[in-house]
C-alpha cells in the first residue's frame, strides 16, 4: 500500500484566501477550515509561508449561504 501524500512534502503554508464575493469574512472562515482538515487527514503539518515545503491558494469567486432552520 503507497500513502495518497507526497512524500516529499512535509509541510504546507496556507495564506488567507482571495474573495472576490460580497461576503465579507468568508475567505477566513474558508481558510481556517482547510488548515483544519490539513491537520486531521494528512501528515504534512501548517507552517509560516516561509519555511513551507509547498504552499496551498486559493480564490472564493462563487457563494451561496443559506439559513439552516
Amino acid at each position: 500500500f503507497q500513502s495518497p501524500f507526497r512524500s516529499d512534502v512535509q509541510s504546507v503554508a496556507v495564506p488567507i484566501f482571495e474573495n472576490t464575493t460580497f461576503n465579507y469574512g468568508l475567505e477566513m472562515e474558508l481558510t481556517e477550515a482547510v488548515v483544519k482538515e490539513i491537520q486531521r487527514i494528512t501528515p504534512w503539518r501548517v507552517a509560516p509561508r516561509e519555511s513551507a515545503d509547498t504552499t496551498l491558494t486559493g480564490t472564493i469567486t462563487q457563494a451561496e449561504l443559506r439559513k439552516i432552520s
